[in-house]
């Protein structure tokens, strides 16, 4: 792995060998290994020599594993042979395991007991990390083909966009972009050897792979790797873990506040989120529970983590995402504009251009360019103050006519969960013909409410928004389904 990620590792090796690197936990908060830095290394080094005889021209593997150490040192030596690591989440079906498989042309699969099975189904050559086992018998010859995307030639990292908006993406990002975004992350959050990053976001996904696994190593910081998403495992890791840094999402977040006033994280200095817009209600309730401010981070799997919101700044605005990281330009234009010249003033709305050192070389499975004059289209509306803070206020797909008019979803969403009964909420088209729509929000409700409270939310709504944005029906569901990272997954709704 030509990169200086790895140079940076292979430092923090020799300067600080002891150190811890990376800490796994079990999904009750409870240790089952640690490694530092020198034993990072040394198993690098010797798990690179497993495909770095497949690597002639570079291949790409996909690595289905828990949220622990062995993904990240797989992902490493891929990367170091010469390959693309394409981690990929455990709960993936196999028809979109099929699906990726055909598109990035992987032969190869890194898996443990449990994924092996759907890999080896979908035509992968499969290494259980678990077992170990006879490597050359396993892949012997299965790398003639190169990949079939034709450009995409030197060693990095494949990752799927979420597709919350659209069907999910796959994103080619080459050594320098995730080089690019390591030292911004440890920049932006000011990472320091001494530093214990909490790894709460699987490193299956962009924010967690760079905010829990490349951002921190770079640093020399040490990362504890959970897995799963247990609230009370959380709250022991803030306050008995020694965790100094905490990138988390605004429903775990939410959810910690839920636990009551009075919390001590003795070591905490940083918490932020990403993922999706941070409520003012949340940021008020953590701050009321244990007297911490959040920030927030922007980014996207093409782009990379790009803009940081530092809690600590004397002026700083907790509905705002922050001004971008080294390297990053951030945009605003008239939607759908067909150029990234059309600047729009301060405070005006607009679509969210970015270009960045860590951005991606493209995707691998559609043809369509999502640039625009060397700037990414993120989709996303937002605004720019004076200063160049990002504020992030919805998305261009998710907007809704009524009438002649527009409506934002999340905007009438804020309302909504402004109300004491609601937990969450999600807004779409209510379709009554062809060509006309109104509202229609789905909520999920605070313990203890049941449905006799919708009329008392429908006023609420009322004494807040224009007419036009009032839901015409309010339905409560269970459960919202989520990704990994805690984002509403709307496209299955």
């Amino acid at each position: 792995m030509s990169s200086e990620l790895f140079h940076r590792i292979e430092h923090h090796a020799q300067n600080r060998g002891d150190a811890l690197a990376l800490v796994e936990l079990n999904s009750v908060g409870g240790c089952c290994r640690e490694i530092n830095y020198c034993e990072l290394i040394d198993d690098v080094h010797a798990l690179s020599t497993l495909f770095t005889p497949y690597m002639s021209t570079p291949q790409v593997v996909i690595v289905s594993l828990p949220n622990n150490i062995a993904t990240v040192l797989i992902s490493l030596a891929i990367r170091q042979a010469g390959g693309i690591a394409f981690p990929v989440d455990g709960g993936i079906t196999l028809a979109e395991l099929e699906r990726i498989v055909v598109a990035c042309g992987a032969r190869l699969a890194v898996g443990d007991r449990k994924s092996t099975p759907k890999l080896e189904s979908a035509g992968l050559s499969t290494f259980n990390a678990q077992d170990g086992g006879d490597v050359d018998s396993l892949f012997s010859g299965v790398f003639e083909l190169p990949p079939t995307v034709d450009w995409i030639d030197v060693p990095g990292l494949m990752l799927q966009s979420s597709g919350t908006t659209g069907g999910p993406k796959i994103v080619y990002r080459d050594a320098q972009s995730l080089d690019a975004v390591a030292r911004n992350v440890a920049h932006s959050v000011r990472l320091t050897p001494e530093d214990r990053v909490l790894g709460l976001v699987p490193v299956s996904h962009s924010y967690g792979m760079e905010n829990a696994f490349t951002g921190p190593l770079w640093a020399g910081a040490c990362v504890h790797l959970l897995q799963g998403f247990d609230v009370g495992v959380v709250q022991g890791q803030l306050e008995m873990g020694g965790i100094t840094v905490f990138p988390g999402v605004p429903a775990i977040f939410e959810m910690l506040a839920s636990r009551g006033v009075g919390a001590t994280y003795p070591a905490l200095r940083c918490a932020y989120s990403a993922g999706a817009i941070l409520p003012q209600s949340v940021f008020d309730a953590f701050f009321a529970h244990c007297g911490i401010r959040l920030g927030q981070l922007y980014g996207a799997t093409e782009i990379g983590s790009v803009t940081f919101n530092n809690p600590d700044d004397s002026e700083h605005d907790p509905t705002s995402v922050g001004m971008g990281m080294k390297d990053a330009e951030i945009r605003t234009v008239a939607p759908k504009a067909s150029n990234a010249d059309s600047h729009l003033a301060a405070g005006e709305e607009g679509e969210v251009l970015v270009r960045a050192a860590s951005m991606m070389r493209g995707y691998v499975d559609v043809d369509e360019s999502p640039f625009v004059d060397g700037f990414f289209r993120t989709g996303d509306l937002g605004r720019l103050d004076e200063r160049g803070r990002l504020t992030i206020t919805g998305r261009m797909k998710l907007l809704i006519e009524v009438g002649s008019l527009k409506v934002n979803p999340l905007e009438v969403e804020d309302v909504i969960k402004s109300h004491a009964a609601v937990r969450d909420c999600i807004v779409m088209p209510l379709h009554i013909t062809a060509t006309i729509n109104r509202i229609r929000a789905l909520v999920e409700l605070n313990e203890g409410f049941s449905e006799n409270v919708l009329p008392t939310i429908r006023e609420h709504a009322q004494d807040k928004l224009s007419p036009h944005k009032i839901p015409r029906r309010i339905d409560v569901v269970g459960q919202f389904p989520r990704s990994p990272t805690g984002k509403v997954l709307r496209q299955l709704l």
